[in-house]
């Protein structure tokens, strides 16, 4: 259930430990399902590391009119 949160979209790979738990929650119709650091060991255990959200810069007029 934690890997099917995490790769729903590109928004949910982004949350803290404490969102996935309670989405987990809110699935399972409890008030807390687990706790934060047992996401963590089951995304460690996935081969699930943490990342950096980026986004590209735009082209600027000027790379624009080279292309």
């Amino acid at each position: 259930m934690i890997k099917n949160i995490i790769t729903q979209n590109l928004t949910t790979k982004s949350w803290l430990y404490s969102n996935i738990v309670a989405k987990v929650a809110i699935r399972l119709r409890v008030k807390k399902a687990i706790c934060a650091k047992s996401v963590y060991k089951v995304l460690k255990a996935k081969k699930y590391k943490s990342c950096k959200q980026t986004t590209k810069l735009g082209l600027t007029k000027e790379t624009k009119d080279a292309c």
